[in-house]
């Protein structure tokens, strides 16, 4: 994706949007990109959105307990769920990922024990084309509800491990073909709030509410170095495309870009809004992050510079997610909005699209994380966050 420029105008579009009834008229009065279609139906936080591997599907998660499946038109295919459980009681979606095979959804989750009223995390993993619970994995720690849950999923680019970070500090790494446990770390001193794999698979990295990020080598799953510099929760990470860099974004209001081959700093971008997500597009040049004031900024990663702002969001931006071939960027937001809107360039449409095109009304909270699938759906997660003497605090599932 070709920078924008300085005007935030820049000819990027929004595809989709929720719950905003005034949005269209506003958007084109203001300039901004204007509204295609809207997504909607979740009743909490979307806290995740991802897209499947060849763009076709779109997969969220929310705290409204659900995961939902969605065709890039504003089609709602499925809703993922299991029968319940007085002993494993769904409380939380925390995020998504799809393999690279297009085939199977992870979900990292926070559930409740009825009998024992302790909440602890899990990670489901389903089968796309029929939307079966096909695994659980379990041994992540039990406790009160700010303690728990699993709160990132990652698949690393050949599909044999999964990798995932939880409210219990832990850093773990399952093989998928069997389920087994193939490393588990305490490094950090605080919860984990995200983990991702290089593109060239060779480096696992996580981040966390101790204020740094890790990365981790493959090879034996030790730690290569310590990434030191915020000066609050990092909240996300992202890999470029070409696995020399890493994207962190934090509550610090600040996304760093770093050099892998020697961890030093090459950027750091103020946002002028506590950051959560970011995410790289797939050519590595530009680089996206979502914040607490519900804008979106895209930046030269190359260069360190802003190159557009989206205004679209009313709410905390939750989860960005670029489709594979960039033509699309993915956004999920927090109360009370619990949208997800699309934004695409003109350039890279197949064709001319204007005007509310459809809504999506299957969520009722928070989307926490979107996935393009390969299918091109959508599939959500969801996130909660606290109200202190009227001001929005930090996620319950990220920061404590």
């Amino acid at each position: 994706m070709k920078p924008l420029g300085e005007n935030r105008f820049g000819g990027w579009r929004l595809i989709a949007s929720t719950l905003l009834i005034l949005l269209p008229g506003i958007a084109f009065s203001q300039g901004r990109p204007d509204i295609v279609w809207a997504s909607g139906g979740h009743s909490d936080s979307v806290n995740c959105v991802t897209y499947s591997p060849d763009g076709q599907l779109i997969v969220s998660g929310s705290s409204d307990k659900t995961i939902k499946l969605w065709r890039p038109d504003g089609t709602f295919i499925r809703s993922l769920s299991i029968p319940y459980n007085i002993n494993a009681q769904l409380t939380d979606v925390r995020s998504v990922a799809i393999s690279p095979d297009g085939k199977l959804i992870a979900a990292g989750v926070q559930q409740f024990n009825g009998n024992s009223h302790l909440y602890f995390g899990a990670v489901q993993i389903w089968r796309i084309s029929d939307g079966v619970l096909v695994q659980t994995l379990t041994g992540y720690g039990s406790g009160d509800i700010t303690a728990t849950g699993v709160n990132s999923v990652a698949f690393s680019s050949d599909g044999q491990y999964l990798a995932t970070g939880s409210s219990d500090r832990l850093v773990k790494v399952w093989r998928v073909a069997n389920g087994t446990l193939v490393s588990s770390r305490s490094d950090h001193a605080q919860k984990v709030n995200a983990v991702g794999f290089s593109p060239n698979g060779q480096w696992l990295a996580s981040a966390s509410d101790d204020m740094t990020a890790k990365l981790y080598r493959t090879s034996d799953w030790g730690v290569e170095r310590t990434l030191t510099g915020h000066t609050n929760l990092v909240l996300s990470l992202a890999f470029s495309p070409n696995s020399a860099r890493l994207a962190t974004g934090s509550w610090d209001q600040t996304i760093r870009i770093w050099n892998i081959p020697d961890g030093s700093l090459l950027f750091s971008l103020p946002h002028g809004s506590n950051v959560d997500p970011v995410a790289f597009a797939p050519d590595g040049k530009t680089l996206a992050s979502g914040a607490r004031d519900g804008s979106i900024k895209l930046w030269d990663s190359e260069r360190g510079v802003l190159v557009d702002t989206f205004l679209g969001h009313t709410a905390l931006v939750l989860t960005l997610a670029f489709a594979p071939d960039g033509g699309m960027l993915a956004s999920g937001s927090w109360y009370p909005e619990y949208a997800i809107k699309l934004w695409a360039p003109p350039s890279q449409r197949a064709s001319p699209i204007s005007g509310l095109r459809s809504t999506l009304t299957n969520h009722s909270s928070s989307i926490n994380e979107l996935i393009f699938h390969s299918k091109r759906s959508i599939d959500q997660r969801r996130g909660h966050y606290r109200t202190i003497l009227g001001r929005i605090e930090r996620p319950i599932f990220r920061r404590y």
